[in-house]
Order: C-alpha cells, then sequence, then structure tokens
C-alpha cells in the first residue's frame, strides 16, 4: 500500500514539488490549495484533489505544507481548519514553507509533546529546482523521523542538510 500525502499549498513552488512525489508513483499524493487554477494545474497532471482541508488531513499519513510565509502557515495550522488539532503521534508533518523563527517557535509550542514528528524543512533552489527535483533542503527535526521520510526529500531535493 502507498504512503498517503497530503500536499497543503500547489503555488509556485508546491505545484512543481507535488507533481515530483506524483510522478514517482511511489506514493498516493493527494494536493490542497485556496486558489482554484493551482487544483486545476494539479488535477491536469493526474493528482487527486480534496477541497476540504480537514478532510486531506485526516486521509493522509504525512502532511507536506509549502505556503508562500508566516501569515499562510498560522491560517492552517491555527486558524479555522487547524491543522494542528487533527495531528497525532502517527502523523508526520514536514513544513517547507517560507517561515520565519517566530512562527516556528509558535508552532513548536502549540503543537508541544502532542506530536513527535515535525519537520522543519526549508527549501532553496526556486521554480526551477523544484521542477527538476533539485531542490536544497535544511531539515530540522528528529533523527528517527527525518529517516522516514528521507525518500520523500530525496524526490524533492538532490541537497538534504540536516540540521543539528
Amino acid at each position: 500500500m502507498k504512503t498517503k500525502v497530503g500536499f497543503i499549498g500547489l503555488g509556485n513552488m508546491g505545484l512543481p514539488m507535488a507533481l515530483n512525489l506524483l510522478k514517482s508513483n511511489k506514493l498516493n499524493v493527494i494536493g490542497h490549495d485556496i486558489n482554484i487554477n493551482f487544483q486545476k494545474k494539479f488535477k491536469s497532471k493526474g493528482g487527486k484533489i480534496l477541497d476540504s482541508l480537514e478532510d486531506l488531513i485526516n486521509r493522509v499519513d504525512i502532511i507536506i505544507t509549502c505556503l508562500p510565509g508566516p501569515k499562510q502557515i498560522t491560517d492552517v495550522a491555527f486558524g479555522k481548519k487547524k491543522i494542528i488539532n487533527s495531528l497525532n503521534k502517527k502523523k508526520i508533518w514536514i513544513d517547507c514553507s517560507t517561515n520565519s523563527i517566530g512562527c516556528f517557535n509558535k508552532i513548536k509550542k502549540k503543537i508541544g509533546k502532542r506530536i513527535v514528528n515535525f519537520i522543519d524543512a526549508p527549501i532553496s533552489g526556486g521554480n526551477v529546482k523544484a521542477k527538476t527535483g533539485k531542490l536544497s533542503i535544511f531539515v530540522g527535526g528528529k533523527k528517527n523521523t527525518f529517516n522516514k521520510v528521507k525518500t520523500i526529500l530525496n524526490l524533492l531535493g538532490k541537497n538534504i542538510y540536516i540540521l543539528e
């Protein structure tokens, strides 16, 4: 059975990243974006879309967020849909968003001990590297969690740096 991955944020960086996961045929990738045009692009390439963020979170094993900034991350994590309330100790959350240390610390504090499987994974390389799957990814999180998602990160990037 394929691992179920929910990809939240199908914009300029997220769409090519999600498509690389989809092309691998190793994962069951479900996408979500508030922009209907990004949803259509993902769907036109064979991707599955769920309009409900809560449904997506509840149906997947791994959540990847790739959002433009702290406001969007905060909205998804703590806003109406509250990703944080659907997390459990089995689910892994990888955040590849453009984030700030303040937002990251807020997420970490709110998550607390309820989830141990959070990976902060900022990306570098722009849209071109996202399309080719050659991003640089800077991974912060627990080593055992990283080992569980290493294969997925290798589909997205060629330069994986573990920050300790």
